[in-house]
């Protein structure tokens, strides 16, 4: 395990390096704008009654007292109740290459005003139950060609989110496209992942352990969670479906239920560890999810509220859950020991998100959150593996178990001394010889075979070199078979050769040429011959019952016509052999 997570770092942090200098490069186009800004806090003026009254405009001329300083890209000093606050720049032709201004802004209405002219709006200017939502704008400038006053008129329902104009570019068109594009990188590569992770999860979970499945759907809940909050991060949706309360919302929503989520899979991990209340975990993470949407419901924009205790309540509780996973993966539980990175990484990224994104304690353009995802492929790697080797431990135990069983039947239905098949395979022997002779539409014919004279040799010499007779003769036997002709032993001395696509007269010779052939062997020390009786199957009009009596007569026959011979049943042309 230690060696695939060092193998796992060394693949993981380059990509994460990658991203992170993606990310840096799409914000360094704002530095152009660092520096000293003013700013107007307060109620709107009182003696602007429409967008056409300008008075309250800063003028870089005769200045004015309402008007102070702050250094961009922080945030002014506002009040804790004030709605409506402007901040304004100068700008000189020079300093605009190109002519399209983006920046981004979070439950704030906008306008843009340029020497007093209006050249863009967006929002209500009052206070509305959803805010304004989080919305990219990309504003064309007129042409100007004297220093002028870029000013931004903002309003928003919360106070905390006022004055807060990021990631300001100045830009083309198609640039601000591309760089939009780029911010979206992780957030792009990361949804495929979920969505292939999530077909994965499904298709294993109709072939794991009903004890694992509560498991796999807390994984597919989480992706699902994780997929969705991806999309509504992405900003290139305002190009799909023009709806930033929409998108700000669900985001929101999804922020509070994505941790919800990912600690059913903790808690499914943790299931039976003594002292890991993830009970409590998810009690307390649910709690604050229904009281910011009781108070997002009431119009107390809570789920912005609430934020400054969700993060400090997620390092808590994601802090526990990490601990409690470590003390459980170094009692040998895998999935613990897997899960750890993917919970430290999505706490990390989580909390670096929220401080950038809640707290504004520096400008971020893009999340760190989809990185997480790669660290939760490697607990979902791990998971499958381990599953795939149970799965082929169980099907080679299977396979054993059906060898061993296999191997009982097989001695079960064999005879111990001589390894011939005994009685108990008589029957379905028999059937298997017919059905191959009548599937070719031949005849089967079968051979009784007896030990002359055995018994004299049991009682002369013992039973310990009657075995040893027993044993060399149905070897001898059984190398002149082929594996079409199944060899039984019938009882004591005699034995049983079922000659399937041979008719008697063929019959008669093989049987003829086995007796030959023992005749002229010594076996166990003896010289030993065998009389055989043959019997032939007559058709539907005949019976097993019928056939074996049939060819106990026939060796009955042979053993009263002096023994060493073949002889045929009764009731046709019969023909003797005698040695």
């Amino acid at each position: 395990m230690k060696a695939g997570w060092h193998k796992f770092i060394l693949k993981i942090v380059p990509l994460m390096v990658l991203m992170t200098a993606i990310c840096c490069l799409a914000k360094a186009e704002a530095a152009s704008w660092q520096g000293e800004w003013l700013y107007r806090p307060g109620v709107v003026p009182q003696a602007y009654e429409s967008i056409t009254d300008k008075d309250w405009l800063p003028n870089p001329e005769t200045g004015s007292a309402d008007w102070q300083t702050f250094s961009y890209p922080g945030r002014p000093a506002l009040g804790d109740e004030v709605h409506w606050a402007a901040i304004s720049r100068t700008i000189s032709p020079a300093e605009v290459k190109n002519n399209t201004l983006t920046f981004a802004t979070t439950n704030e209405s906008v306008r843009i005003w340029l020497e007093g002219r209006l050249i863009y709006e967006y929002g209500h200017f009052h206070d509305v139950a959803f805010g304004d939502g989080y919305r990219w704008h990309i504003v064309a400038l007129p042409e100007f060609y004297t220093p002028s006053q870029l000013t931004f008129e903002l309003y928003s329902n919360v106070p905390s989110q006022l004055g807060l104009v990021e990631n300001l570019s100045l830009t083309t068109e198609m640039e601000a496209v591309k760089s939009l594009f780029w911010r979206d990188i992780p957030n792009i590569m990361a949804i495929p992942v979920c969505l292939l992770l999530m077909v994965i999860m499904l298709l294993y979970y109709h072939f794991t352990s009903p004890g694992e499945r509560q498991l796999y759907f807390a994984i597919v809940g989480f992706l699902g969670v994780f997929a969705l909050w991806l999309l509504c991060a992405t900003k290139l949706t305002m190009f799909i479906f023009d709806a930033p309360v929409f998108w700000w919302c669900a985001l929101s929503i999804l922020a509070y239920i994505l941790p919800i989520s990912a600690n059913f899979i903790v808690y499914q991990v943790l299931e039976g560890e003594a002292n890991a209340r993830m009970d409590l975990v998810l009690g307390a993470e649910v709690s604050l999810f229904v009281i910011a949407m009781a108070g997002e419901a009431f119009g107390l924009h809570m789920m912005n509220a609430m934020m400054g205790i969700y993060y400090p309540l997620l390092l808590v509780s994601e802090g526990c859950a990490a601990y409690w996973l470590w003390r459980r993966g170094k009692g040998g539980d895998y999935r613990a020991e897997a899960l750890l990175p993917a919970v430290a990484a999505f706490t990390s990224c989580g909390v670096i998100d929220g401080l950038a994104g809640h707290f504004r304690l520096w400008d971020s353009s893009s999340f760190m959150t989809p990185f997480a995802i790669l660290a939760f492929c490697y607990f979902i790697f791990v998971l499958i593996g381990r599953q795939l080797a149970s799965q082929q431990q169980m099907e080679a135990r299977q396979a054993d178990l059906e060898y061993e069983a296999a191997v009982a039947t097989e001695k079960a239905e064999r005879d111990p001394l001589t390894g011939c098949y005994n009685r108990q395979r008589l029957d379905e022997l028999a059937l298997e010889s017919l059905h191959a002779s009548q599937k070719e539409h031949l005849p089967m014919s079968v051979l009784l075979l007896d030990i002359d004279h055995f018994k004299q040799i049991n009682d002369e010499y013992g039973h310990s070199t009657g075995d040893k007779v027993l044993k060399e003769f149905s070897a001898l036997v059984r190398q002149n078979l082929d594996r079409r002709k199944p060899f039984i032993r019938w009882g004591g001395e005699e034995f049983l050769v079922f000659c399937p696509r041979l008719d008697m007269g063929q019959a008669m010779d093989f049987a003829e040429n086995l007796r030959c052939l023992i005749s002229g062997k010594k076996l166990g020390g003896m010289e030993v011959t065998c009389s055989i009786g043959v019997a032939g199957w007559h058709g539907r009009v005949d019976s097993f019952q019928a056939l074996f009596k049939r060819v106990d007569e026939a060796l009955y026959m042979a053993k009263n016509a002096g023994r060493n011979c073949v002889k045929l049943e009764c009731g046709k042309m019969s023909e003797l052999y005698c040695g």
